[in-house]
């Protein structure tokens, strides 16, 4: 069904896009029809107009020859008249010719030979107004027209056959247009006859099915009115058979009333009774809510105690390390320049000359203000140790990034340094001196430790989580074997790259002053690729 219905849509579909064909179609032969019909038309008046053409030759060559002969003034009439065709027939002529297509240089000398047979017709006219006649027929019998008759008959037989192909050209696609539209009307016709033919079996049927469905409807409403009879019957018999249920259940239902009222009786009794050990179940519970929250509240402390002291412990333990580093680095940075000095003291005692004391006093100048610059790094440190929170105060990213490229800007000058900075959070709530001394060391380091053959590329970002926030600083310098130095990258005076001046003290500072404000910093490195150093703070204190 649903297949000859899709047959059926297509078939129309067919018939109604070919008769809007049809109607282009007509509309296109049409104008072919008229356009060919005026084709003919033109054709048929340019062999009409050659025709004329001579005829007009004729007619002036017949009335020059019988003025010459009698003389009459109504013979003149003529001649007069040929004069004046001859330029309409020639501008009709060659009006359809060059619409044509037709060589307009063969007009051209028609037009001109016609025009110089006509000038000599006009001077023998001349010469017979003149009365000199003898002169005016010896002129005449020279026959001047046979040779534009000859170049006439050459032209017409040309013309005509080019006028010839044009109208059968016209006439081809005439029939050609014809053709067309009968095979189109045929095909709509062997399209639209089958299809109104399947229509008016389709309707028959549709009306057949419907006589039948209508028949069966008053078929299953006879049943059904049946049913209904039947199904009245049943509910009028069973309606009688419930009021007797009805009444015995009303029996029932009287006895059930005296039962339930003894029943109440007895639960107000137990209600009574239940509300007294309800009172007494609440002041117990009451009792036991203030125990366990005592009791929790002791844990809570306990716990908070126990949190503190572990955390004590712990600070305890970072404070003995550092403070077991901090000797360690006394007694080993302190230990090289006292002991030169001493040594060069000794040595003083033995030298002679003038040029020797000068080395020698340079030397120990020297080693004093080495032992002056670890006395500097070393006070420095201790500062960071006594941590006073007294000195937090709102810091602003962008400022302090400004304020670092400010401090290094001969350096940033001198390697063209780029940087990319995204900051997600604005500000933070912080030391200003230890982020100032964050940016300006791990800035300083990207500098220093940059990749010789490259231009430094410096990014720094953040991002905010849950409890800290989250600051990163990469480069593409130099890197370093993060798995061999691991231990040592954030210690006192420890250094991985010779070829640069540093004391190492740059990276022990930011580890110190990160830890000292609550916060933790982790550092991944691939050598002749870069570094990233990532930095958690605190966003509460």
């Amino acid at each position: 069904m649903i297949f000859r219905k899709s047959i059926l849509i297509l078939a129309i579909l067919i018939i109604v896009i070919l008769l809007i064909l049809n109607f282009f179609l007509l509309k296109e032969d049409s104008q072919v029809i008229d356009q060919n019909k005026v084709k003919i038309e033109d054709a048929s008046l340019v062999k009409v107009k050659m025709t004329e053409v001579i005829s007009n030759i004729h007619l002036l060559d017949l009335g020059i020859r019988g003025y010459a002969l009698s003389g009459m003034r109504q013979i003149e009439n003529s001649i007069d008249s040929a004069n004046t065709n001859r330029g309409k027939i020639h501008a009709t002529l060659a009006g359809i010719l060059k619409k044509q297509g037709f060589s307009m240089a063969k007009i051209d000398l028609l037009k001109d030979t016609v025009n110089g047979y006509f000038a000599w017709i006009n001077h023998i006219h001349s010469l017979l107004k003149e009365g000199k006649k003898n002169e005016a027929i010896t002129l005449i019998g020279q026959d001047r027209g046979y040779n534009v008759w000859q170049f006439y008959k050459g032209l017409t037989k040309e013309i005509n056959s080019f006028e010839d192909g044009i109208a059968m050209k016209a006439r081809t696609q005439y029939q050609i247009a014809l053709r067309n539209s009968y095979l189109l009307q045929i095909l709509l016709a062997l399209l639209i006859i089958p299809t109104l033919i399947y229509l008016v079996y389709s309707a028959i049927r549709a009306f057949n099915l419907t006589e039948k469905l209508l028949q069966s409807e008053a078929e299953k409403n006879n049943i059904l009115n049946a049913q209904n009879e039947q199904l009245e019957r049943l509910v009028q018999e069973r309606t009688y058979e419930i009021a007797s249920q009805n009444e015995e259940i009303q029996t029932h239902n009287d006895r059930l009333i005296a039962q339930q009222e003894e029943i109440e009786h007895q639960t107000k009794l137990l209600t009574a009774r239940n509300q007294q050990l309800e009172e007494a179940s609440q002041i117990i519970s009451q009792q036991k809510q203030i125990i366990e929250k005592e009791n929790l509240q002791l844990t809570v402390e306990l716990a908070q105690q126990n949190k503190e002291l572990l955390s004590s412990n712990h600070e305890l333990v970072l404070k003995n390390n550092r403070i077991e580093q901090f000797a360690y680095t006394i007694s080993h940075n302190l230990r090289a320049p006292i002991a030169r000095i001493i040594g060069l003291t000794n040595i003083f005692k033995h030298a002679h000359t003038k040029e020797e004391i000068d080395s020698l006093m340079s030397k120990t100048g020297l080693s004093a203000m080495e032992l002056d610059q670890v006395v500097r790094d070393l006070s420095g440190i201790m500062q960071i140790q006594r941590f006073n929170t007294e000195i937090f105060s709102e810091i602003d990213f962008e400022t302090t990034l400004q304020k670092a490229k400010q401090i290094l800007e001969n350096e940033i000058r001198e390697t063209s340094a780029k940087f990319y900075s995204s900051f997600d959070v604005k500000s933070i709530y912080s030391s200003p001196p230890y982020i100032d001394s964050v940016f300006y060391n791990l800035i300083s380091n990207s500098l220093k430790y940059r990749h010789p053959e490259r231009i430094p590329k410096i990014k720094i970002s953040n991002e905010v989580g849950e409890d800290f926030l989250t600051l990163k600083f990469s480069d593409n310098g130099l890197g370093m074997e993060t798995k061999i130095y691991k231990e040592n990258i954030f210690g006192l005076y420890k250094r991985f790259h010779s070829h640069v001046e540093g004391r190492g003290i740059g990276l022990y500072l930011v580890k110190t002053q990160i830890e000292m404000l609550g916060g933790k910093i982790e550092v991944t490195s691939t050598p002749n690729e870069g570094t990233a150093f990532k930095i958690s703070l605190p966003l509460k204190l």
